[in-house]
């Protein structure tokens, strides 16, 4: 049976490219770091389980209100507690910090070339 790409996962994506496009412009602190990757993942969480909601993934979540919408958060909450490979009930983002981190302290140590550099107004 044929299933249609979900658009929303790719929305995502590029919605954390933007964001952290945004918060890594000018510096790469490491709380911009850490900032972009949890509002990344929290936009994630909430966009793909507000998607499953609207989609007929589950019929108990019809008809549409909001304690429906926010089952559909709590089960996206138990799916994540439950799926393997989590660290420390972080998930993806502890990978993801620690990849990003370990970037930009490697950027600043041997890769000076790569270095942000905030620009000058002519």
């Amino acid at each position: 049976s044929y299933i249609p790409p979900n658009y929303v996962y790719y929305l995502c994506l590029g919605t954390s490219m933007l964001i952290g496009r945004a918060l890594l412009t000018r510096s790469q602190a490491a709380w911009r770091i850490v900032a972009g990757g949890l509002v990344s993942y929290s936009f994630f969480f909430l966009s793909t389980n507000f998607t499953s909601w609207l989609e007929p993934a589950r019929e108990y979540y019809r008809p549409y209100s909001f304690g429906t919408l926010m089952l559909c958060y709590r089960e996206g909450l138990e799916f994540l507690r439950y799926m393997p490979g989590h660290l420390f009930g972080l998930g993806d983002v502890l990978p993801g910090l620690i990849l990003f981190g370990a970037h930009g302290y490697l950027a600043k140590q041997y890769f000076p070339a790569e270095r942000v550099v905030a620009e000058t107004a002519q």
